[in-house]
């Protein structure tokens, strides 16, 4: 398929993949290659219903946002296709094709073009790549193998000088001579050397640009009997974690993990299908609690509230991706978990 792909045969593309689609139905390129197919063939029905299912897989791919728009283009939702350009621009701002495709796109609307009944308009919001010449891939493979060489041999040196403000962070000889504190009541209790070695695995996480994991071996210190200097310096360190994105997460926290221990997840970010159930707005803000794992009506996972503290449009029963914090209204209560809501992307 991949091959009828690069020479533009859409029909064979369709004749190969058409039979397969139950089998590759949870596969998002399968799905685009399918979709694009049936585009380029005037199917607009059936690209719609495949990039739909590829976007419902990955609403983060570029390519199948761009594919989508021209399916709108084509079944004259101009406005739905502008959406998603703004939305692409959002997450990559830098996107030629989507600048060049909204801009296009309003010139027509604005010169009162028929875009339904051209067949041969919608193509130009397409960005299909022509065959690339055997010399370039060549040329363009030693580059990428040169970048990685030295990028492989500089990472280390690289990332101690990226995060300074994590560097200048450490526990004194003073810190490790007090370190311990049986004063009051721990969930861990750490010994001097285990206190110092999970201060630094937590710097190296952060090194490594895993936030989240840096924050849960904190939080593992200010659980324990720690000294309170010690949980101080700690607690500057959560502070200095990078605000998520859907793209910077790197490590997944499932629901099961987190409500085994929820209190050691306090502050880290989850990406977390689910279910809408039981909206309410006020001031605003949106609470309502989601079915985690639910998007499909298959598996429930858990409940969580969860609050939105910006503006958006929902509705009971909505499949939804949410990336948010988890967040205490008591830090003393592991009950009073919540998901304080980053951004959040309506599934269907």
């Amino acid at each position: 398929a991949e091959r009828h792909f690069k020479k533009h045969q859409w029909h064979k593309i369709i004749e190969l993949l058409e039979p397969l689609e139950q089998l590759y139905h949870e596969n998002k390129r399968f799905q685009y290659l399918l979709g694009i197919s049936y585009l380029y063939s005037g199917d607009i029905g059936s690209a719609y219903s495949a990039l739909r299912r590829a976007q419902s897989l990955d609403f983060r791919d570029k390519d199948i946002q761009l594919a989508l728009a021209a399916v709108y283009i084509k079944r004259g939702n101009t406005e739905k296709a502008i959406q998603i350009y703004i939305d692409i621009l959002d997450r990559y701002p830098n996107c030629k094709q989507a600048k060049r495709s909204m801009e296009l796109l309003r010139s027509m609307i604005n010169k009162n073009i028929d875009l339904q009944s051209n067949s041969k308009l919608i193509y130009k919001f397409l960005f299909i790549k022509k065959r690339m010449l055997p010399v370039f891939i060549t040329i363009a493979f030693f580059a990428f193998f040169s970048i990685t060489v030295i990028y492989y041999f500089m990472q280390n040196k690289q990332t101690s000088l990226m995060r300074p403000e994590i560097s200048e962070i450490n526990l004194t000889a003073e810190d490790l001579s007090n370190a311990l504190d049986f004063s009051t009541q721990a969930k861990f209790i750490l010994t001097e050397s285990e206190i110092k070695k999970t201060f630094e695995k937590a710097k190296q996480y952060f090194a490594d640009y895993r936030d989240d994991r840096a924050i849960v071996e904190l939080n593992k210190i200010l659980l324990s009997n720690a000294s309170g200097t010690i949980k101080e310096k700690c607690t500057t360190l959560k502070m200095l974690a990078a605000p998520p994105t859907f793209t910077s997460v790197k490590d997944k926290f499932s629901y099961k993990e987190i409500n085994a221990n929820p209190l050691l997840y306090d502050g880290i970010a989850v990406i977390w299908k689910g279910a809408i159930a039981n909206l309410q707005s006020n001031n605003g803000k949106s609470f309502f609690k989601l079915l985690v794992g639910y998007h499909d009506g298959k598996i429930l996972e858990g409940i969580i509230e969860v609050i939105v503290p910006f503006g958006t449009l929902l509705a009971d029963g909505n499949a939804v991706e949410v990336l948010g914090k988890i967040r205490f209204s008591s830090i003393a209560d592991p009950s009073s978990i919540f998901l304080e809501a980053i951004s959040l992307h309506i599934l269907h």
